[in-house]
């Protein structure tokens, strides 16, 4: 980092499977002297795995009752302990055939043919994957991406070949030494998402025992409901903002960028003072009072 930026507070934002991996990232840094103020995941998969994300997609699409009660008792009673099992994979097949006019990144939005606004069509082709395609093909990008230059260079945003070069582990470990060792997290995501739901959310947040600190609450803009949010351990900060799916800042940009903005100035959604950020003016407000030296009193400022 230059030397304009290493006084400067350092934040690192990734999204979907990024969250398997950005945790790891931060404590590498903090460990070369470079200090990370804090993380912003955004529709994240920090718990990298095909069987959990897909459980709780299925649990998220059950919740919104987009498949039957039979198919959910296989799903139950097989999938939980043989996810591999062919009476599984038919239950999930079957899933995926009654889901597959769903636009699964956003529950509440049909997809349409541009050119024939009554016909609804597969969910994939909702988002425009041209530009990321394009990425994908730049010399520079396919010579990281490749395990070897024989094979021809031929991407899409499905490719195996991109997926086979990935094979994220789960990210857990790290999530939990970064929010334990000081690191502000704020993980956000839309409640519309069925790809990557809130639930899992809940769930990875109880498996690395992080405890909530108040209960889940309301907050809004202009008198208007946007979301909910709940603050963790205390330095991971959970957002749901209402009426999104996948990707919430190309949709809801205004919300968005308040709840970021506040994150940053040490803020929840509602404006209130973080968990952390009421810690260290009690730290400062009792050193003031012992009339600590100011060089500690710099110490403990933000």
């Amino acid at each position: 980092l230059g030397d304009v930026y290493k006084r400067q507070p350092l934040y690192i934002a990734g999204e979907g499977w990024s969250g398997a991996v950005i945790a790891k990232a931060a404590l590498d840094l903090n460990k070369s002297g470079k200090k990370v103020t804090g993380l912003i995941l955004i529709d994240a998969e920090v718990d990298a795995g095909k069987n959990k994300r897909l459980m709780a997609s299925l649990n998220y699409f059950w919740g919104r009752q987009l498949y039957n009660a039979e198919i959910r008792e296989i799903i139950e009673n097989v999938c939980v302990k043989y996810p591999d099992s062919p009476r599984c994979q038919f239950a999930i097949g079957n899933v995926h055939s009654l889901l597959s006019t769903v636009n699964r990144y956003d529950v509440e939005e049909e997809c349409r043919n541009p050119t024939d606004p009554e016909h609804v069509i597969s969910f994939i082709k909702c988002v425009d994957y041209s530009k990321f395609e394009t990425y994908l093909e730049r010399n520079d990008v396919a010579h990281q991406l490749q395990k070897t230059d024989v094979e021809a260079r031929l991407y899409d945003f499905c490719s195996t070949k991109v997926h086979k070069n990935f094979e994220f582990q789960s990210g857990l470990q790290y999530m939990k030494e970064a929010v334990t060792s000081g690191i502000e997290t704020l993980v956000i995501y839309g409640n519309q998402d069925g790809e990557y739901p809130l639930i899992e959310a809940f769930r990875w947040i109880k498996q690395i025992e992080l405890t909530p600190i108040n209960s889940w609450r309301e907050f809004f803009i202009s008198k208007k409901l946007v979301g909910q949010f709940g603050n963790y351990n205390p330095n991971l900060l959970l957002v749901s903002l209402r009426g999104v799916g996948g990707s919430p800042y190309t949709k809801k940009g205004e919300e968005f960028n308040r709840v970021v903005t506040n994150f940053i100035n040490n803020k929840n959604p509602d404006g209130d003072h973080t968990p952390s950020a009421q810690k260290k003016y009690e730290r400062i407000r009792e050193a003031q009072q012992n009339k600590a030296p100011q060089e500690q009193l710099e110490l403990l400022e933000f």
